[in-house]
């Protein structure tokens, strides 16, 4: 009667078998690290402008992963801080005065 093209049904098998290849790659040849833990004490400052001699704790908000080779030595990633010196009154919870930026 008539032929039926099994071109696209090949290349969406193909494609399966492409994605499924891929995914083992990256499982067996990558790991996710957990960097810093959400709560850790990265410093503290003083509050200027403050009623008492207050200060102020940096804590990681989350925890921070990054993805890397399982070959990867995680003692040789740079952890570069930036901190905020002076904090002044009124401060509220969430406020910014710290960043942490990692590199490999």
């Amino acid at each position: 009667m008539g032929s039926h093209d099994t071109s696209a049904k090949d290349e969406n098998a193909y494609s399966f078998v492409d994605t499924v290849n891929m995914c083992e790659y990256i499982f067996e040849n990558f790991k996710s690290v957990l960097l810093i833990e959400k709560g850790y004490l990265l410093d503290s400052a003083k509050v200027s402008d403050a009623k008492d001699s207050a200060r102020v704790a940096f804590t990681v908000e989350e925890d921070v992963y990054m993805t890397l080779e399982n070959t990867a030595d995680t003692e040789a990633i740079i952890k570069d801080r930036e901190i905020t010196r002076e904090v002044k009154a009124p401060i509220h919870r969430g406020d910014c005065f710290c960043t942490v930026t990692y590199a490999d």
